[in-house]
């Protein structure tokens, strides 16, 4: 949406910056109000995943963002219960989420400029193969 409103840059840089935002406040509200509860709940798996992101915490967070294969909620609040330091946890996520977000933001801008045609219905092929669409597209893949 944002593509479509503001443009890919712009969409980009705002996205970027709301969601880092957003997950800095998760981050914080499970290490402060939700820790207890999970470290009695999984502290087992916790004390697993501990020493990893004690020596690698900045590449633990980057390879978490930057392949999504973990639902970002739950990227939010594993470092939490895990002790990960702050500072790592927001250049982590802040440059992690870059990539994806600016295709996002990318296939919006994308959709915007085909919806400025003022064709009535664009073709699916129109769609499809169009620059602005199957780049970002490729870069999702």
């Amino acid at each position: 949406m944002g593509g479509i409103l503001f443009g890919t840059v712009p969409a980009a840089t705002l996205v970027v910056t709301a969601a880092t935002v957003g997950a800095t406040i998760v981050f914080f509200m499970a290490r402060y109000l939700l820790a207890g509860y999970f470290h009695t709940k999984f502290g087992v798996l916790m004390s697993k995943l501990k020493p990893g992101f004690e020596v690698n915490a900045l590449n633990y967070m980057l390879f978490l963002r930057l392949v999504p294969l973990f639902p970002f909620w739950l990227v939010n609040i594993v470092p939490a219960f895990v002790n990960m330091p702050f500072r790592k946890y927001v250049i982590g996520t802040f440059f992690g989420i870059i990539p994806q977000l600016f295709l996002i933001a990318s296939l919006g801008s994308g959709l915007d400029k085909i919806f400025q045609q003022n064709e009535t219905a664009p073709s699916i092929t129109n769609l499809i193969f169009s620059p602005e669409i199957y780049i970002p597209i490729l870069g999702f893949i």
